[in-house]
């Protein structure tokens, strides 16, 4: 009897065995992948491509001054821009209520100070008037005369 039980032992081990060598309906075979990435990485003759470059673009000019007003220079100011006072002319320019030079006069800007145009231009009286802002003064301002200019625009072209 003794001897029963060991072969049914191994019996059982025997079988456990086969079962585990055997396919199953739910098994499935393994497959080794190769993946393309990792072929690429082996080839020693493909150089890096250089890096491309971003082409440069040209701005574009700001328009050539034009004479908007008769009997004046070319209008260089612009709405939406700044501007800053010449300081050819020590005196200052008057910011005036409205574009003529028999307004009242309610500030004054000096030399070299910038200040922001916010329309104009408007011709009057033989000038080219701007309205301006200038800290917390609004007003009217002359670009220049027949001879000369009193403002430019800022930053200066060229």
């Amino acid at each position: 009897m003794r001897l029963v039980p060991g072969l049914l032992i191994v019996g059982l081990l025997a079988a456990c065995s086969m079962s585990a060598a055997a396919p199953t309906a739910t098994s499935r075979p393994t497959q080794t992948v190769v993946s393309p990435v990792a072929e690429s990485t082996h080839r020693t003759t493909d150089t890096p491509a250089p890096p491309t470059r971003t082409p440069f673009v040209m701005p574009t000019p700001p328009p050539a001054p034009t004479s908007t007003c008769e009997n004046t220079p070319p209008t260089r100011l612009m709405s939406g821009e700044r501007g800053r006072v010449l300081d050819d002319d020590p005196r200052r320019v008057r910011i005036r209520s409205l574009p003529s030079v028999e307004s009242n006069i309610v500030a004054s800007i000096p030399p070299d100070a910038i200040f922001f145009v916010v329309d104009g231009p408007r011709c009057e009286e033989g000038y080219a008037w701007f309205y301006v802002q200038y800290q917390r003064t609004e007003g009217w301002i002359a670009e220049g005369d027949v001879t000369s200019y009193y403002v430019e625009p800022y930053p200066p072209a060229g």
